[in-house]
């Protein structure tokens, strides 16, 4: 309705009779135009309260749907780094392949030097 419209008819129903306002209602209820009417009154009574209620819906979607894409981007953020940090650990894992290899060389050598025992002069044996 227009605000002209509106204020014009709430003009007239301040300056009527009540009892007046209660029998042109119940004329209109009773004719079955007067049902039309109040089926298309609570019609759109109701088509208000549903558009205001799917403008709540859709502006509580926005924000859930924005808060979703915020905490999916720190997710892929992590994910990258535990590619970087599972990178780095590999190239320290062959490092450490290497240093085992050599300390269990090292440690072949001192077992053979300390089981032939030459360096003793009581254990060397003598040639």
């Amino acid at each position: 309705m227009e605000q002209a419209t509106l204020t014009a008819l709430l003009n007239f129903l301040s300056h009527t009779d009540a009892g007046l306002l209660l029998k042109i209602f119940a004329l209109l209820i009773g004719t079955p135009f007067g049902v039309v009417i109040l089926i298309f009154v609570f019609w759109a009574i109701n088509e208000r309260k549903r558009s205001e209620m799917l403008r709540l819906y859709r502006e509580d979607m926005h924000q859930v749907l924005e808060s979703y894409g915020k905490d999916i981007a720190k997710l892929s953020l992590f994910y990258e780094h535990n590619v970087i940090l599972v990178q780095n650990w590999e190239k320290i894992g062959n490092g450490f392949q290497d240093q085992v290899v050599l300390n269990t060389q090292t440690m072949q050598r001192m077992i053979d030097v300390c089981v032939t025992n030459q360096f003793c002069p009581h254990s060397r044996l003598p040639k």
